[in-house]
């Protein structure tokens, strides 16, 4: 593979589709996998992405993306609208395969849903993050994110846009 397609194609972002599915799962639970997280501390996570996003992602203002290089499902990211205001945005189930971490996949995925939630004239988006991720909380962090809450399981995460 030359370096022209290897860079086209890592800038592949599309909106999740069923055919995407099974890509998805093993990106989930390789990705949890990595940090030491147990896939069955989560065990309704892949339902959960199937009913909420499989079925309603393409309605209002939100949406599920996913990354794939070769074919493979590398990331994803999600942008839904808290249902406690509707001038907030939440992102959700953002994972990068650990061989794509620091190739810039995630910084593509987030700057795809940053984009989206702009345009979508949100004021502010907010996200949740289990505290055993240390690597995702710089990652955000290092994108502006500011952490206003955290519990013993979850970091909060807010970026105002107004």
């Amino acid at each position: 593979m030359n370096d022209g397609k290897l860079l086209e194609e890592t800038k592949n972002i599309v909106e999740f589709n069923p055919k995407y599915e099974e890509g998805l799962k093993e990106l989930v639970s390789l990705a949890l996998k990595h940090v030491g997280v147990d896939i069955n501390k989560y065990p309704e996570i892949l339902d959960e992405i199937k009913a909420e996003y499989i079925r309603d992602t393409y309605e209002g203002r939100s949406r599920f993306w996913i990354k794939s290089i070769d074919g493979k499902v590398v990331g994803s990211i999600a942008v839904i609208e808290d249902w406690r205001d509707e001038k907030t945005a939440e992102i959700k189930r953002m994972f990068v395969l650990p061989e794509f971490h620091g190739s810039g996949v995630g910084r593509d995925l987030l700057n795809t849903a940053m984009e989206f939630i702009k345009c979508n004239d949100y004021g502010r988006t907010i996200l949740h993050t289990d505290k055993e991720m240390i690597r995702a909380q710089s990652f955000y962090e290092k994108n502006g994110f500011i952490r206003f809450r955290e519990n013993d399981d979850v970091v909060s995460y807010e970026f105002k846009l107004e």
